[in-house]
């Protein structure tokens, strides 16, 4: 999960930043179930919420809460597909069902399954960025099965390289006022594979890369990443600011690297290096 933007965020960006501190591998049954377990994110009348599933720097959901003009109608919702805002793909989509008037997204118990064969809203010349309402009021009558609930479920399907995989995300939901708040998600990193909502795996925590096999400082625009003996098959290493906004994302270098970050405004940014599993964190910061 990766960014807020409001006219209040700085409010929440304490919260907002530990939102990606836990991720934990499971194995069962010869699949891989990814949990991360996230400070609770509330979102409040005004605000966006950027959600990337697998960290991989690619935004798959966008919530939003939001009020008419007047506050007559206020409601909450998620879009899976946004290409204006560079969000999810046309395989991103939540459980849900149509009413009278929208698509509304489905509030599961735990133990639901989310699979190929769940309803899924969107995908069609009526719902092309695949939204689904999940808590709504209109002149004091509430809609939407996240209207004043606790620990349900919303289960979803995202795209991973061209593959469908399928997780859940848990929410509470109120609509005096309208807020909704992710609390936890998980997804099944085998794709095609089915997760029931809920579930966890056992969970392993990941461990944490020996501060003697890289380092990591910036000066100027630049970070100067050294590697001292570290060995990984899969190395990724993302950069985000103070925001939550990934600025860069690619492979590590296994022989060190340089990153230049030119147009970047000056401030803190985070540095984050995951290595067959284990983690690499550390801020620095960046002037121009």
């Amino acid at each position: 999960m990766k960014k807020i933007y409001n006219e209040s965020a700085s409010k929440k960006l304490a919260a907002y930043s530990a939102m990606a501190a836990t991720m934990v591998a499971t194995q069962a049954d010869a699949q891989t179930i990814v949990y991360e377990d996230i400070d609770d994110v509330t979102i409040e009348i005004g605000d966006i919420v950027l959600v990337d599933v697998n960290g991989d720097g690619y935004d798959d959901f966008l919530f939003q809460a939001t009020s008419s003009t007047g506050g007559v109608w206020s409601f909450g919702r998620v879009f899976g597909n946004v290409p204006s805002y560079s969000v999810g793909a046309v395989s991103n989509k939540v459980m849900g069902y149509s009413g009278a008037i929208l698509p509304y997204g489905s509030a599961l118990d735990a133990g639901a399954l989310v699979s190929a064969s769940a309803d899924f809203l969107g995908d069609s010349s009526s719902n092309p960025g695949n939204v689904a309402f999940l808590n709504s009021i209109y002149s004091g009558a509430t809609y939407g099965q996240f209207a004043d609930v606790t620990d349900k479920y919303l289960g979803f399907s995202f795209d991973v390289d061209g593959n469908t995989h399928y997780g859940w995300m848990r929410l509470d939901g109120t609509v005096g006022p309208v807020t909704l708040t992710i609390k936890d998600l998980a997804y099944n990193s085998t794709a095609g594979e089915s997760i029931e909502t809920g579930d966890m795996g056992d969970v392993v925590q990941l461990s944490l890369i020996d501060a003697s096999q890289l380092t990591a400082y910036s000066f100027g625009n630049t970070i100067h990443i050294n590697v001292n003996g570290l060995e990984a098959n899969n190395a990724q290493v993302q950069v985000s600011n103070a925001l939550g906004q990934v600025v860069y994302n690619n492979n590590l270098d296994m022989s060190g690297m340089d990153i230049v970050l030119n147009n970047a405004a000056t401030g803190v940014y985070s540095i984050r290096i995951v290595a067959d599993g284990a983690v690499f964190s550390k801020e620095v910061f960046i002037g121009q």
